[in-house]
Formats: structure tokens, C-alpha cells, sequence
């Protein structure tokens, strides 16, 4: 399965011509906090559209065909391939994708807490990376 992922500081965003691709209104929209309207040129709320649902075959082809012009404003957004089951890892921005297990293969202990990382030996309890 192919997943989008932010491959840099900043975060995930989508330009206004991603939005176009995926069939969002991104000429005028609200800001949040106040309800006053802004252009285009300015916020826009649509522009983390899909940002819960990355591996949406929709979102995937508009980064595949548009590359770069897919960036919102401090996103350098790629396709990575994965397995169902994901998580994503953000660090200021930067993302990767993970998957939990239910035990440590370093030391063989059970992940009780459901944490990322062992409690007995530290080990990740996943396989971080980009694909």
C-alpha cells in the first residue's frame, strides 16, 4: 500500500493546486478561530485536507503526478510504500511510518503498556523508516 508522508521539517500541507486535483473549494474559506473569510493567497483550512487518511489512493496520485506542486506551504510531501496497520511518527514536521508489536524482538518481553519502545530493554517496538 502506498502512504503520503511529510519528508521534511515543517509538516504536511497541500498547495491550492493539490486542492484543485482533489476536487476541494480552496478559494475562499474560514479561519477557524474568528469565522472572518479569507482568499486563497492566505489560510486556508482545506489545506490539511486528507491528513488523517494518507494511504487514500486520491491523495496518493495527486502527489505522485504533481510532485513538489502538491507542497503546501512548508511541505515536501513523498509516496512511501507500506503495510495496513501504520502509524505515523512526526517529529517538528518530519514524518515516518511505524508499526507496533506486541512483544520486544530484542529481549522477547511483553508490550503490556502498548508503547513504542521495550520497558525492559529500551529496544523500538516497531519498524521506524520511510518505506
Amino acid at each position: 500500500m502506498k502512504i503520503v508522508i511529510n519528508n521534511g521539517f515543517g509538516g504536511y500541507s497541500l498547495s491550492k493546486e493539490a486542492l484543485d486535483f482533489l476536487g476541494v473549494d480552496s478559494s475562499i474559506s474560514k479561519n477557524p478561530f474568528t469565522g472572518a473569510l479569507f482568499s486563497d493567497e492566505n489560510l486556508y483550512s482545506n489545506k490539511f485536507y486528507l491528513d488523517k487518511d494518507r494511504s487514500n489512493p486520491k491523495l496518493v496520485e495527486c502527489v505522485e503526478k504533481l510532485r513538489s506542486k502538491a507542497n503546501g506551504d512548508t511541505a515536501n510531501l513523498i509516496v512511501v510504500q507500506g503495510m495496513p496497520g501504520f502509524k505515523l511518527f512526526e517529529y517538528d514536521g518530519w514524518e515516518c511510518i511505524y508499526y507496533e508489536y506486541d512483544h520486544c524482538f530484542h529481549c522477547t518481553s511483553a508490550n503490556i503498556q502498548g508503547s513504542r519502545f521495550c520497558s525492559q530493554c529500551g529496544a523500538p517496538l516497531g519498524v521506524l523508516g520511510n518505506g
